[in-house]
């Protein structure tokens, strides 16, 4: 439970100053402001009179309404209003969870860039997947998965929407199955978000798609070389961290520190023992 403060725009720097100096936030994952547009007003550029601006007010076991309009007396600070509100306490691990927080209060977010959540081999389930890609005999160019379940997929010649046979855009692969992603029927505004998604792709894909990838914020790549070529499918396979030529071990872009997204790569490698 914390206080907010129904302050005057033109006041803003004021207020941030001396909360900042007096009230510092414990909690570092909120955020001292939050502007509310009137209705009908959404324009970041709107004029002051257009949206209300709060600031936040840590509370203590000493704090009070009281308390604060004296400290604001005490300042020459004034406001319109100042009521009590319930945050986010902990700052949320996922995206999901952010964009509810953060209709309550705005916080920040930083996406987990560091370990994969498998830093070893993946799991058995992606496993699976790339066993059913092997075995489509080269019908497939690549599918989405999410929590075991693909959720898009890319086929030779699936030729049959309208939109992708018109727009060139959707001959590569990696943009097909975007597209097809944010027109799920699950999906808030046709978002193309594919955060904790895993791409399996036929070949590693050019600098365009692996661009297109990284802005969808996918979480791993696998892609598959032997493919190119005829397939045993009997054949045995490992994984292992992408050495492969293209877009991502040539020029690196999945771990580019300029972006603001990172995610692994790898290399889907048969394997052949002494009978086969």
């Amino acid at each position: 439970e914390m206080f907010s403060a129904n302050i005057h725009p033109k006041d803003s720097n004021q207020w941030i100053k001396l909360l900042s100096r007096d009230f510092p936030l414990q909690y570092k994952h909120l955020k001292r402001v939050k502007r509310v547009y009137l209705e009908g007003n959404n324009n970041e550029h709107q004029k002051y009179s257009e949206f209300k601006l709060f600031v936040l007010i840590e509370k203590s076991d000493y704090t009070s309404i009281n308390e604060i309009q004296n400290w604001m007396n005490k300042n020459n600070l004034i406001c319109i209003e100042i009521q009590k509100l319930n945050v986010p306490k902990l700052s949320p691990n996922n995206y999901p969870t952010f964009s509810t927080l953060n209709e309550i209060w705005p916080i920040s977010y930083h996406e987990n860039t560091g370990k994969s959540r498998d830093d070893c081999l993946p799991a058995d389930n992606i496993l699976q997947h790339i066993e059913v890609f092997l075995a489509s005999n080269n019908a497939l160019n690549g599918i989405i998965v999410q929590n075991n379940t693909v959720i898009a997929t890319a086929l030779n010649n699936d030729n049959d929407n309208e939109e992708e046979n018109t727009n060139p855009i959707y001959s590569h692969t990696c943009f097909k199955l975007i597209q097809r992603v944010s027109q799920l029927s699950n999906r808030i505004h046709n978002s193309y978000l594919c955060r904790d998604c895993d791409v399996i792709l036929r070949r590693q894909p050019c600098l365009m798609c692996a661009m297109a990838l990284i802005h969808s914020r996918i979480n791993r790549v696998f892609y598959i070389p032997s493919l190119i070529n005829s397939i045993n499918q009997s054949k045995e396979y490992s994984i292992n961290q992408s050495e492969t030529e293209g877009a991502f071990s040539k020029f690196g872009l999945h771990e580019l520190r300029a972006l603001n997204h990172h995610f692994k790569v790898y290399t889907v490698n048969i394997i052949e023992d002494d009978q086969q």
